[in-house]
């Protein structure tokens, strides 16, 4: 197993063996700040046989006295390996159409710029780099359907704002619609603005038969939740910023 270790000097890079063994990917808190210090493995999967696929977790390192992250992956894809590096969602990610295939682990328990160390090795060991730039792409717009849905509830001043899908419902409270946008986004694997110009809170509770698998949850059934709360989804393009995946040369 390769592993890229980082050395006194930052900018000097070295092979080594460290005792980091696959009981360590158990992608759990603890173990997580538990594992080696000053490590960085971007590995292929010793997973392929698992049946979970796609865990990320972050931890803090319990040494240090600064609030530094440990960030661990197992059988994650190329686009997630980049997702993490470069601190955004998936669905903001444009791969090259010869980028890898195959699931990856990797551990990152340095001291100080993970994501940057971790797209160094991106680099090295894969052979790919990503910038952040202006695209043409196709979104999905929030806007307002129904004024004033009797669903939505003003939320008073001084609430905590919480957003959970449990026992078949999705449930809001103290939340505006950037923030709803957000979690659509994530749900649905594709961007999601904010279209209804409304800035104010609100609570609300609608039934929603979320999809657990990991996949996007059903569009109807999406569609089904915003016309309750008088909302909507139109197909857009926007000028978004992306992270555009190349082969190094």
């Amino acid at each position: 197993m390769a592993v890229l270790a980082l050395g006194a000097a930052l900018a000097v890079w070295k092979v080594s063996f460290p005792s980091v063994n696959d009981m360590t990917f158990k992608m759990d808190y603890i173990g997580l700040q538990r594992a080696p210090g000053n490590v960085l493995i971007l590995r292929p999967t010793h997973f392929a046989d698992s049946a979970r696929h796609g865990d990320v977790s972050y931890a803090r390192d319990l040494k240090s006295e600064e609030p530094v992250m440990r960030i661990m992956g197992r059988k994650v894809s190329f686009q997630q390996v980049i997702a993490t590096a470069y601190s955004c969602a998936p669905d903001r990610i444009i791969l090259p159409l010869d980028a890898p295939k195959g699931d990856y682990d990797f551990l990152v328990t340095l001291a100080e710029k993970q994501n940057e160390h971790l797209q160094v090795a991106i680099k090295k060991k894969l052979g790919f780099v990503a910038s952040w730039e202006p695209r043409e792409t196709e979104v999905l717009s929030l806007k307002i359907k129904t004024p004033n849905a009797p669903a939505l509830k003003p939320s008073a001043s001084g609430q905590r704002t919480g957003i959970s899908v449990q026992n078949g419902r999705l449930e809001c409270t103290h939340t505006r619609f950037v923030y709803l946008s957000g979690l659509l986004e994530n749900a649905l694997k594709q961007p999601v603005l904010d279209k209804t110009g409304q800035t104010n809170y609100y609570d609300f509770s609608v039934d929603f038969d979320w999809n657990r698998s990991g996949d996007a949850p059903d569009r109807a059934a999406v569609d089904n939740v915003l016309n309750a709360i008088g909302l909507e989804l139109q197909t857009d393009t926007a000028s978004m910023p992306m992270v555009v995946v190349k082969k190094v040369r």
